[in-house]
């Protein structure tokens, strides 16, 4: 859909096909925008407004923070020069949201039915999923492929 309101914009006629990384990037801002509003709607509308969450959230022991419209986590790797910023301040998801389950098993098919080990370490380099192992073992369980083998 962004790309064919970017295509009525511009009014160029590059290839039909193709979905260049501006556009794909721009689709998975949104989403993660759409998961942090509909399972942190309280933190979000604090965040947002530059105020601290509240200590019985489940996102208060992650130091969040906003950045670029997304909450996102602050760590002990910021002050790393050698990692990018992407690493460095992952965007946080809900494990419990349909958007999450799919990017796990987005990664779960991508690297060829791999372990939990592998899968949390790739999606650590973009995100943060609160309870992500969980996530991970729920989607692995219920690969009929995983089950199979």
């Amino acid at each position: 859909m962004l790309k064919f309101i970017r295509k009525c914009q511009k009014k160029e006629d590059k290839n039909k096909y193709e979905l260049d990384l501006e556009i794909t990037s721009a689709a998975e801002k949104l989403w993660c925008l759409q998961v942090q509003k509909e399972s942190f709607k309280e933190e979000y509308s604090l965040l947002q407004r530059g105020k601290n969450i509240q200590k019985n959230s489940r996102l208060y022991r992650l130091s969040a923070f906003m950045k670029n419209g997304l909450i996102c986590v602050r760590g002990r790797t910021e002050y790393s020069p050698e990692i990018s910023q992407e690493v460095k301040q992952p965007i946080i998801l809900d494990n419990k949201h349909l958007y999450t389950k799919l990017l796990v098993m987005d990664y779960h098919k991508k690297y060829i039915h791999a372990g939990t080990q592998l899968i949390l370490n790739e999606i650590r380099q973009r995100y943060w999923i609160i309870y992500a192992r969980k996530a991970i073992l729920n989607v692995i369980n219920s690969c009929n492929a995983c089950k199979i083998r």
